[in-house]
């Protein structure tokens, strides 16, 4: 509820949605992952230009991730 409180002033929940980046632009979403305690990950990465046209994307798996 903290959380909430701090980062949505109306105290609902609210829902934010992708942007395309200005003229020009070139806009890079990435994420990663692990499991704890398994020492797997992985990640990904995607690039969208400002129609919003992916220009590349790649995913991978890596081992050996402590923490």
């Amino acid at each position: 509820m903290e959380y909430e409180e701090v980062y949505s002033p109306s105290g609902k929940n609210t829902t934010a949605s992708w942007q395309v980046p200005a003229r020009g632009e070139i806009k890079f979403n990435l994420d990663g992952a692990f499991t704890p305690g398994g020492s797997i990950g992985g990640w990904g990465v995607v690039a969208r230009d400002h129609e919003g046209h992916v220009i590349i994307a790649r995913a991978g798996r890596q081992d050996n991730i402590p923490d």
